[in-house]
């Protein structure tokens, strides 16, 4: 370097930068060769990674959304609900001896499906085909016939055809679920409205026991006090379905008595 003279020692320069200059771009060029091939690769086995990892959450969260929901238990009604139910469905039956007798009250019944038929207690001392002036709910009066005397105390009335009158049916759903302390409502009619009283189901008893059948659960024994029979001739649920109809009491009994009211059901099909 000592015997170079400042020509000599540029041009010197110049060759060691190209010289360095070329060697950095093979370098480069080889770190590029080797760096395409893995970072696609890289990439690809990251996303198919996710995939493999996220498919199951997606096919558990299927299953959560087709999972079934339970109902919450239906709550029994308010008593004054209970009562305005059954009365949409109760008639009152009315007897006139004549034009100048007073009209008096003789029955209740109640609409169970049928429009043109419904059910009654049996008012003893009038024979079949004897005509009854019929109150609906609505206050409205039409004409029926006594069609039929059956099982239990209770019979069959047809309403004239030429009236045609739209009324609520009750549900009946029998002494099938009934245990034996269980919340009950009588319900039933008097001269000039209807009448609902509380109580619970004292006894249970089966047909066996009351008749020759072998039926069981076929009488319940309630608590209930009735002034008459038309004043809670209904045994309601607390969900407002009709449990049995009230029947003879038998001696001993403190409440009123009620026969299942599916076997009421059975005898009367005609109007179910």
């Amino acid at each position: 370097m000592n015997g170079l003279n400042n020509q000599q020692v540029t041009l010197l320069a110049i060759l060691v930068a190209f010289v360095t200059s070329i060697a950095t771009g093979i370098v480069t060029a080889s770190l590029l060769d080797q760096t395409s091939s893995s970072v696609p690769q890289t990439i690809y086995k990251v996303v198919e990674r996710t995939i493999q990892e996220v498919a199951p959450e997606s096919e558990t969260a299927k299953k959560i959304e087709q999972k079934e929901v339970v109902k919450p238990a239906e709550k029994p009604l308010v008593l004054s609900d209970v009562a305005e139910t059954a009365g949409k469905s109760l008639v009152k039956i009315y007897f006139k001896a004549s034009k100048s007798a007073p009209e008096i009250l003789v029955s209740s019944g109640a609409i169970f499906g049928k429009q043109d038929t419904f059910l009654g207690i049996t008012p003893i001392e009038y024979p079949l085909k004897t005509k009854f002036s019929i109150e609906l709910p609505d206050k409205t009066r039409v004409e029926a016939t006594l069609l039929k005397k059956g099982s239990f105390g209770f019979s069959v009335f047809a309403i004239d055809p030429k009236d045609k009158p739209s009324i609520s049916s009750l549900k009946l759903a029998g002494f099938g679920e009934s245990r034996i302390g269980a919340a009950v409502v009588a319900f039933g009619s008097k001269q000039e409205s209807n009448v609902v009283s509380t109580g619970i189901i004292t006894e249970i008893e089966s047909l066996s026991q009351a008749t020759a059948s072998t039926t069981p659960k076929g009488i319940a024994i309630t608590d209930i006090r009735l002034s008459s029979p038309t004043t809670g001739w209904l045994l309601l649920s607390t969900k407002g379905e009709v449990l049995g109809f009230i029947i003879a009491p038998k001696e001993g009994d403190r409440g009123a008595r009620y026969v299942d009211a599916i076997l009421l059901k059975a005898a009367f099909p005609e109007i179910f």
